[in-house]
């Protein structure tokens, strides 16, 4: 299964990526959160850590065309990737041995990468470069699920309807918008009258967010029962069906 999550920078895309994709690993699947953004910080957003996550990024600018030159996409995960944390919380006083997921934080392009033959039973989520410029260049590469984030403001809403329309060229699956930020009902009512017609997942605005963004720390792991970050594991079940 293979989820491109695009939309507007500063919308919020990297942050639902990252709860999508340990949602998902949750789950007990396997799970590989692919960095497609010219400024990759997915790693921190996920929760490996500032350390491991400017290794990534070491790495990002010091393969060349390695990426390229890898025989397939285990090799790539295997080369490329860093384990990030995904197990569901302890329950009882017991730690679940659930499975951990892997990071890659690729130099390559999403339309190359995510055209290699990826095992039927692993689900990919990626990170695309914010606007809608990935969504453009993916040519017949198809995806299972699309997700769109936006936020209330005219000029994110734009990009988010255009992106919409963009995506379903690339999937016959599931469209969600997420629409983060969302103070009131004024800001719902815009969000839903410039979406019509679309699958809408409200974020509420939550400073719950940012805090954990300022401590480098992943909002799964910072504030597990705010308000956004519960919204946010909504999204999962919405793309079940795809």
């Amino acid at each position: 299964m293979k989820i491109a999550v695009v939309g507007k920078g500063g919308a919020g895309k990297t942050t639902t990526a990252a709860v999508l994709a340990r949602t998902l690993a949750r789950t007990g699947q396997p799970v590989v959160a692919l960095d497609c953004d010219t400024n990759p910080n997915l790693g921190l957003s996920l929760g490996v850590g500032m350390d491991a996550t400017e290794a990534l990024l070491s790495l990002r600018d010091g393969v060349g065309d390695g990426v390229e030159h890898a025989r397939s996409w285990d090799d790539i995960v295997a080369r490329f990737g860093v384990d990030a944390p995904g197990r569901r919380p302890p329950r009882h006083g017991l730690q679940d041995r659930g499975p951990r997921f892997r990071l890659p934080v690729m130099r390559g392009l999403p339309e190359q990468l995510l055209g290699l033959d990826i095992a039927e039973d692993t689900t990919v989520v990626a990170d695309f470069e914010a606007g809608i410029g990935t969504l453009t260049r993916l040519g017949e590469t198809k995806v299972d699920a699309v997700v769109v984030v936006t936020d209330p403001t005219v000029k994110s809403l734009e990009v988010a309807s255009r992106a919409a329309r963009l995506a379903e060229e690339h999937t016959a699956g599931p469209i969600v918008i997420v629409a983060n930020r969302v103070l009131d009902e004024a800001d719902r009512d815009t969000v839903e009258r410039t979406l019509s017609g679309r699958t809408v997942l409200v974020i509420p605005e939550d400073d719950a967010i940012p805090a954990a963004d300022r401590a480098d720390t992943a909002p799964l792991d910072a504030s597990p029962d705010s308000p956004a970050v519960r919204a946010l594991t909504g999204l999962a079940p919405l793309l079940a069906g795809s």
